[in-house]
């Protein structure tokens, strides 16, 4: 017998029927959270496209390290998972809750006070494509996730005795991707932090847990804001990764794939702030490209002028990429992203121009 498993529903996007400005602010960040999501998703496919599995993993597996710089430990204490008393624990139910709130679909199981395992159940969001973008890859693409992030933990906790085990993947035809935290208490070795134990199972008179967050500390703005910039600050770094690790070649391959998603979501964009009354694309346009940062948190200002609109923002995309960025890699992000919604003006007999720190956007007829 194995741990029953509760297959649970996503969270749909707002009807389509419905206008953003009747949108409330939940739906707004489920909007954003599935919209950055399928560029995430597009970017990654891309990749592999592009420059095959290994190549991808690679990047993959720098991104998460870096990305875990700049969020784990401060995530641990914004969850209260600092209190735990295991490392195994706080690691398995770090990963759980902090994907949990992004929109993933996790769980756990806490074995015992050395082993601790983590579940990431198949991803089904609105727009299905997405969601099976696991199927294409190989094992290396989850071990890259281990490789970038789960295996470094105890390097940041202090314990140089912790590790993490794979025993199941999805591209295997397991029922999800996942395995276990180990706190071996010896010292390993760099090549003892990541292993695999292919289908090991936990305990099957364990119940596999899911997010449970305090109501108090987390209400419902809260859970709706992390929601949305789980999505917004993986898909910068995402962008980010690609031009830093790909050189001139990581533009085109982001830019496409940004293209490819924007095209796929011209219904969405249109239905909730288009205006099917008036034969002016540039401002349906310049109101697609504010919904799409304002769903990310940013605010922004359409101006009418001779020739068109100016979109102007308070903040740009590549703000959200975690540390420092370059001059030079803040204006390829910026150019590309403006590259990617000309695209979708061409088609609409419009031109786009963005300028270099991303914040001033021209949309022209």
């Amino acid at each position: 017998m194995t741990n029953r498993i509760d297959f649970d529903l996503q969270r749909p996007l707002p009807p389509i029927a419905v206008r953003s400005e009747d949108w409330n602010f939940d739906e707004k960040c489920n909007f954003s959270s599935q919209l950055y999501n399928s560029i995430y998703y597009s970017i990654t496919m891309s990749l592999v496209r592009e420059l095959g599995h290994a190549r991808t993993y690679e990047i993959h597996a720098a991104l998460l390290r870096h990305h875990q710089e700049h969020f784990f430990l401060e995530g641990l204490r914004k969850l209260g998972l600092h209190r735990e008393h295991t490392d195994a624990a706080r690691c398995a139910k770090y990963h759980c809750m902090s994907n949990a709130v992004g929109g993933v679909r996790t769980g756990y199981l806490v074995e015992n006070d050395r082993k601790a395992w983590l579940f990431y159940f198949p991803h089904t969001p609105d727009n299905a494509w997405p969601g099976q973008a696991s199927v294409a890859h190989s094992r290396g693409n989850m071990l890259s996730d281990y490789q970038g992030w789960h295996s470094n933990n105890g390097k940041l906790l202090g314990n140089s005795g912790l590790r993490y085990v794979a025993t199941h993947f999805v591209c295997d035809g397991d029922p999800f991707d996942g395995g276990y935290f180990e706190d071996t208490g010896v010292e390993l070795t760099a090549d003892d932090l990541l292993i695999e134990r292919l289908g090991e199972e936990p305990p099957a008179d364990l119940e596999i847990q899911k997010t449970h967050l305090d109501e108090e500390e987390w209400p419902a703005e809260r859970k709706a804001k992390a929601l949305r910039n789980y999505a917004v600050t993986w898909v910068a770094d995402r962008i980010w990764s690609v031009l830093d690790s790909c050189g001139e070649m990581g533009d085109d391959i982001a830019q496409k794939a940004i293209q490819a998603s924007l095209f796929a979501w011209m219904p969405r964009f249109r239905a909730a702030v288009g205006d099917a009354t008036t034969d002016r694309p540039a401002k349906d346009l310049a109101a697609y490209i504010a919904l799409f940062h304002e769903v990310a948190g940013i605010d922004s200002t359409i101006l009418e002028g001779e020739r068109g609109y100016s979109l102007l923002l308070n903040r740009a995309l590549q703000s959200f990429v975690g540390g420092d960025v370059s001059q030079l890699d803040q204006t390829r992000f910026s150019q590309l992203l403006g590259r990617a919604w000309n695209a979708v003006g061409i088609r609409m007999g419009c031109n786009v121009i963005c300028d270099e720190d991303g914040k001033h956007w021209l949309i022209q007829s």
